[in-house]
């Protein structure tokens, strides 16, 4: 079980890394949109890259990845102002929720459409979708383009 969670975080990080560096598509609005994107002060900045790579949308946030909660903003600025570039945010948010997270495979198909990375939080346990929104929403709070994949 150990090894299968570290997959998932590896393969998290390059799924982030890749709609940073390669996406293009364009997200469908909805309702759970507010359409304030707040970013963290930190050591570095991407906000430039961000708008001429047209990635804004995946710094939006949302019910699911509510990261104006204050305990995620708090973790978004100590890893941002820890880190020295936007790549080792990625590594050092992965390892938060790897090392703050314990993996519940028991999580109901419907918890996982009720939780939010907050809820997470709170809990400190859940299964990959609640690591992913937890991902997310600190990757976004500290302005690096983030969105979830699933299937």
């Amino acid at each position: 079980m150990e090894e299968n969670k570290k997959i998932f975080i590896v393969v998290g990080i390059f799924l982030l890394l890749f709609v940073f560096f390669g996406a293009k598509e364009k997200l469908v609005p909805t309702e759970n949109r507010q359409t304030s994107i707040t970013i963290t002060e930190g050591n570095w900045d991407i906000s430039q890259q961000v708008r001429q790579q047209g990635l804004e949308q995946y710094l939006i946030e949302t019910v699911d990845f509510d990261y104006s909660n204050p305990k995620i903003l708090q973790i978004a600025k100590g890893v941002k102002s820890t880190s020295s570039s936007p790549y080792d945010a990625v590594k050092f948010t992965a390892k938060y929720v790897y090392d703050t997270i314990d993996y519940d495979s028991d999580i109901t198909i419907a918890g996982c459409y009720q939780e939010t990375a907050s809820s997470t939080l709170e809990a400190g346990r859940g299964d990959c979708v609640s690591m992913m929104r937890m991902n997310v929403a600190i990757l976004r709070a500290m302005g690096i383009p983030a969105r979830s994949v699933g299937g």
